[in-house]
């Protein structure tokens, strides 16, 4: 498994189309590498929700309206690819149709900045434990998103490897490998990734878990937070567990979004609160807490991911 970096297209658009959030690089051949704002900003969520005549919202504004009707929100079609179409309120969509969606957002920011043109070539991250199935669903969501010039797959871990190599001081002589981990939302790799002979990288050794991720950390944090406030009002809180209502919806993905926010904050500050809906109390929220409920349950060497 490798990629080359050389033979670089006039007009490159690299996509990170990640499980949580979407990032993109253009590559001109004429300046410098620069990342791609979408709606203002460098990073844009994979988010997808669809609206009753039909279109499909992402990013930030599909994360708006999912406040108003949760069950026509998917924050993460990426971690759904295996199941081929997602049930979105009353619609039924087909997940290569969800990525397109994120894809063409993309797309039409880049047109916009090349004057209404197009890129020469649409390069696609993926994990490079994806088998050919999956890798089918990226490419299908690519021409569904309107790239009409190559489309090219470049394992996740190759991707980190050349942007390393290509840092001050960080270049890679051939032979000479970097180990790459990744924690992504949905799930954990690590790879072994050597410079070769031609200018590229080879993938030595990869392994990974499909189960695990920033997500789950986010669910950990639920669950402590529910220790701490579920005996306030028992009832109150298995709503937000398992909403029924529009409204328990609206307070469950609120919740999401705020227990997200504090676990991101807890990297930059050693405490900060959760706001919560009423009837609870804010909780408080330390590092100290969150590296306790991430550290390593025990049980011995969990089966490797494999696709």
């Amino acid at each position: 498994m490798r990629t080359s970096t050389r033979g670089e297209s006039a007009r490159v658009l690299s996509v990170d189309l990640g499980t949580s959030n979407t990032v993109a690089v253009l590559a001109d051949g004429t300046t410098p590498p620069r990342v791609v704002d979408v709606d203002g900003a460098a990073i844009m969520p994979s988010a997808v929700f669809a609206e009753d005549n039909g279109t499909i919202l992402v990013g930030r504004d599909a994360e708006r309206k999912a406040r108003l009707d949760p069950t026509r929100f998917e924050p993460n079609p990426k971690r759904r690819i295996d199941e081929q179409r997602l049930a979105l309120g009353d619609d039924v969509i087909a997940v290569s149709e969800a990525l397109a969606a994120v894809l063409r957002r993309v797309l039409a920011e880049v047109s916009r900045q090349l004057g209404g043109g197009q890129p020469d070539e649409v390069r696609l991250t993926c994990p490079a434990q994806w088998r050919q199935a999956r890798r089918a669903v990226l490419r299908t969501a690519a021409r569904q998103a309107g790239v009409v010039g190559e489309v090219t797959l470049v394992p996740e871990p190759v991707a980190v490897a050349a942007h390393f190599a290509s840092l001050p001081g960080r270049a890679l002589s051939p032979g000479h490998a970097v180990a790459v981990y990744d924690l992504g939302a949905g799930t954990v790799d690590v790879a072994v990734v050597a410079a070769d002979l031609n200018g590229g990288f080879t993938v030595l050794a990869v392994d990974g878990l499909a189960d695990l991720g920033g997500l789950d950390v986010d669910e950990t944090l639920l669950v402590h937070i529910g220790r701490e406030v579920s005996h306030t009002d028992p009832r109150r809180w298995q709503g937000l567990l398992r909403p029924a209502s529009t409204a328990e919806r609206r307070a469950r993905r609120m919740l999401q979004d705020d227990v997200k926010v504090a676990k991101e904050a807890l990297s930059r500050h050693l405490r900060t609160q959760v706001l919560m809906p009423e009837p609870f109390a804010d909780v408080q929220l330390t590092r100290a807490e969150l590296e306790a409920h991430v550290r390593p349950a025990g049980g011995g060497r969990r089966a490797p991911c494999r696709y």
